[in-house]
């Protein structure tokens, strides 16, 4: 972490995000696409693009910005860029949702809306993936979660180059190729967004800040190595095999059911990686982060079960918006808004204005001193509790009769020693039960302190 520089459009990412799933979810409670429409229709496929693109992807693009100089232990290759990318992919998601709007026939037929969209869109997530790319191949050799944020950014190169040949074949422009693409790719452009960029990319992010949130040792490498080349391939697998099975026609089934199983062993790998994780913690009081991220890892288990179940009774085409719904919102969105919890408080601490342009995400300066103070407060937090049976002790009662030169030398020791006099305030209950309230009254002016000092 130390090197790592705060990144202050993370903020502006996560905005933005939060935004297109409130607007999302609004949709849908109106009923506007799935499931009142079908999963096919142009309505349903604004609703997946605001969720897939405005929310998750927006926010993990956020906080990559944020993490992946810490998985590394070094600055981003290009700061500058996270505005640019930013701007982009805000204006092409608006463009790309108004060409399926196009499609459904809610606005008139401008279908050059579709290669704009992908114009920008695809030049936004590249200068995502060349910058996060190029600040983790900087950092030779990168760590093991590092190399889940590489394979989910291949897997982020071929959901966009998918979605170009999309969009400029429902423009029209397309040849026979590109709509047989068209009418058979598009389980691969979702296998890849969902089950390749974002989940392959919440594993790597997830195995680093859980063992830091939970105080966990590290996974060892050759465990998340496994996990990440069962995942990898099973991606790889259905992305390149289906298109091979798309170009001769045949075999797309056995791709599929392949890379699921592959999937599957990924996830069941994982599964027991987290397990582990959670098990081998020091911090026994789970954070409001971690018990959300709990319920998101529950929520995968549940997936991958109902896939399976879906899978055995041969009626996983007829459901497969619940299991969409269940990847999209009870994995992915729970997980992100964990991060979000844990984040967002520090970073808008930390990136107050006024403060100067760059900051040191573990060093000393104007935007770090009050996290300074927090680890300060934290380890006398910590003593408090240790010692809260001889911390706070009362002055002890000098009888009256004493000469005040006895009282003072009493006082002295009892100042360097508290159990150096005999003198005691009742029993041991009343002691320990003093010590008690001191000691709440000390933890509540801390948290006190730390609210009026953010």
């Amino acid at each position: 972490m130390i090197g790592s520089s705060l990144s202050k459009w993370t903020m502006s990412y996560f905005a933005i995000a939060v935004g297109w799933l409130v607007a999302a979810e609004a949709l849908m409670a109106g009923g506007f696409g799935f499931p009142v429409a079908d999963l096919t229709s142009p309505d349903t496929l604004v609703i997946v693009h605001m969720v897939c693109i405005g929310w998750l992807s927006m926010a993990m693009c956020g906080a990559l910005f944020q993490f992946v100089p810490v998985l590394v232990n070094n600055r981003l290759f290009a700061e500058r860029w996270q505005l640019p990318a930013l701007m982009l992919l805000a204006l092409g998601l608006p463009v790309l949702i108004a060409a399926f709007m196009v499609l459904g026939g809610r606005l008139p037929a401008w279908l050059w809306l579709f290669p704009l969209a992908a114009g920008l869109l695809m030049a936004g997530f590249a200068l995502v993936v060349i910058d996060l790319g190029l600040t983790i191949w900087r950092a030779r050799p990168p760590v093991g979660p590092a190399h889940f944020v590489l394979a989910g950014l291949v897997c982020l190169c071929a959901v966009v180059a998918l979605g170009s040949v999309f969009a400029w074949s429902l423009s029209g422009r397309g040849g026979e190729a590109l709509d047989r693409l068209l009418g058979s790719g598009v389980p691969l452009h979702a296998i890849a967004g969902l089950g390749g960029w974002l989940t392959l990319t919440a594993m790597g992010v997830s195995y680093r800040l859980l063992s830091m949130f939970m105080l966990a040792p590290d996974i060892d490498g050759r465990r998340s190595g496994l996990t990440l080349a069962a995942g990898a391939f099973a991606s790889a697998l259905a992305v390149a095999g289906g298109l091979c099975a798309i170009a001769a026609q045949e075999g797309m089934a056995i791709m599929l059911g392949a890379a699921a199983v592959l999937g599957l062993a990924a996830l069941a790998l994982y599964g027991r990686d987290v397990v582990a994780l959670y098990r081998s913690r020091k911090r026994r009081q789970l954070e409001l982060n971690t018990e959300m991220a709990a319920y998101g890892f529950a929520s995968l288990a549940a997936a991958a079960l109902l896939g399976i179940a879906l899978a055995l009774t041969g009626s996983f085409a007829a459901h497969v918006g619940a299991f969409t719904f269940l990847v999209a919102f009870g994995w992915l969105s729970r997980l992100v808004l964990a991060l979000q919890d844990r984040r967002v408080p520090h970073l808008a601490r930390d990136l107050r204005p006024g403060d100067g342009a760059r900051t040191d995400a573990a060093c000393a300066g104007p935007r770090r001193r009050a996290a300074r103070v927090e680890v300060v407060r934290r380890l006398l937090r910590q003593r408090l509790v240790r010692n809260r049976g001889s911390a706070f002790r009362t002055r002890p009662r000098v009888p009256r009769h004493r000469p005040h030169h006895d009282r003072d030398d009493d006082w002295h020791r009892s100042r360097v020693d508290p159990d150096a006099t005999p003198h005691r305030r009742g029993t041991e209950a009343a002691t320990a039960e003093w010590n008690a309230d001191a000691a709440t009254a000390v933890f509540a002016k801390l948290n006190h302190r730390e609210e009026d000092h953010p």
